[in-house]
Parts: structure tokens; sequence; C-alpha cells
């Protein structure tokens, strides 16, 4: 869930990633819990993945140390003429949260 990726929009290479705190930051700005988020993912709107696309970005600029200047309002604005990008937002979204399976550690903790 951690590594930064890019996408290429208009000849733009945009660092994106989506953690933990992304998802806490959806989770919360569309008042879902974590549990039901899976079913939420079958039929996002456009807002959403527009939101999916913007969370996706501040972290990943953060993550690169590279300056965070997109507002959420200009997310539609860089799609327009690359409508199918978002999708590939969308799909990185979803393979970012299929984590495999880690055993725990034997033991109590002791």
């Amino acid at each position: 869930m951690s590594t930064v990726k890019t996408i290429n929009v208009a000849g733009h290479e945009l660092p994106v990633k989506y953690g933990v705190n992304a998802l806490n930051e959806l989770c919360k700005k569309w008042n879902v819990s974590f549990n039901d988020f899976g079913t939420l993912m079958e039929k996002f709107t456009l807002d959403q993945m527009l939101d999916v696309v913007f969370v996706g970005l501040k972290y990943g600029h953060k993550r690169a140390g590279i300056e965070f200047t997109i507002k959420p309002e200009d997310v539609g604005d860089m799609f327009d003429d690359h409508f199918n990008k978002i999708v590939e937002f969308v799909q990185l979204f979803g393979t970012s949260l299929s984590v495999e399976e880690t055993a725990l550690p034997q033991g109590g903790g002791e």
C-alpha cells in the first residue's frame, strides 16, 4: 500500500499513493465504515471517483516530497480530454487496497 506510483496525464507524470491515510480520509468524507467500503467501491459515483484521484495525488505528492497545489475542484478539469485516466486511478486504488495476507507472529506478546 505504501509505494508511490506515477500515472501519466496529458504528458505529466503524477505521483499517486493510496495507503491507510487515504482510505481513512475517504471513509470520513463519505461517512462510510471500513467494513462497508468494499461494497461502496462497486458503485462509485463520479464525485467519489474524483475524490479517489484527489487523495491519491495528495498523498503521492506528500510521499514524493513535491508541493501539492491541486485543489479538489481542479481535479475534474485535469480529465476533460483524458477521461479514461480516471479509471486508471480508481483501478490503482483498488489494487493498492489488495494486500496479501501476512502471518502474525506466534505467541502472546509476553
